[in-house]
């Protein structure tokens, strides 16, 4: 999940995604796959919008293996 900033004085729809209202931030499930959008792009390029939180995937955790039982 990725946090977006409106710095755009109107509302802006992300394809694929929410309603970023104007100077306010929204949580972007897809933003991996929103972020591939050309208009998208040219709204970060211009920064009438911007990337302000990025939450990682967390990799699955398991035991690693003592070196006794490899």
């Amino acid at each position: 999940m990725t946090v977006i900033k409106s710095n755009h004085d109107t509302d802006l729809r992300l394809p694929q995604g929410p309603v970023i209202r104007a100077g306010k931030t929204v949580e972007v499930n897809n933003w991996d796959i929103v972020s591939g959008n050309d208009v998208v792009k040219a709204w970060l390029r211009a920064g009438a919008i911007e990337e302000v939180a990025a939450e990682k995937e967390s990799k699955p955790k398991g035991k690693k293996p003592d070196a006794s039982e490899e």
